[in-house]
């Protein structure tokens, strides 16, 4: 099942990755999209851009609060990291007005299949 995240002040729809299939597969493969990742622990969450065939920034953040911005990402960087503790981790294949300590403020778009 695909779900989505929308972060309204930034107008950003993002596709959700909470399974460990989902996170390993990230941006693999795929057109430009933004995603949030989102990890059972809050800690260090190396990323690579394998397989990605375009820039993207990476923002992390703990509890929706940005702890560290990594980008632009160019394709097949083999090894980034989070400089401190996060547990979400937004994907974006272009530069967002925001820095660390920014809160960015999101809610999970429900799945008009899923409601019956």
């Amino acid at each position: 099942m695909v779900s989505y995240s929308v972060f309204p002040s930034l107008n950003l729809k993002a596709r959700i990755a909470e399974t460990i299939w989902q996170r390993a597969k990230g941006l693999m493969f795929s057109q430009p999209q933004a995603m949030l990742f989102l990890f059972p622990y809050t800690g260090y969450h190396p990323i690579h851009s394998f397989f990605v065939n375009f820039s993207f920034y990476a923002y992390y953040m703990h509890n929706n609060v940005i702890t560290d911005v990594k980008g632009p990402i160019k394709p097949f960087t083999p090894f980034l990291i989070n400089k401190r503790p996060a547990n979400q981790l937004l994907e974006v294949p272009y530069a967002l007005n925001v820095k660390a300590g920014d809160r960015l403020e999101w809610f999970r778009l429900e799945d008009p299949k899923t409601q019956r």
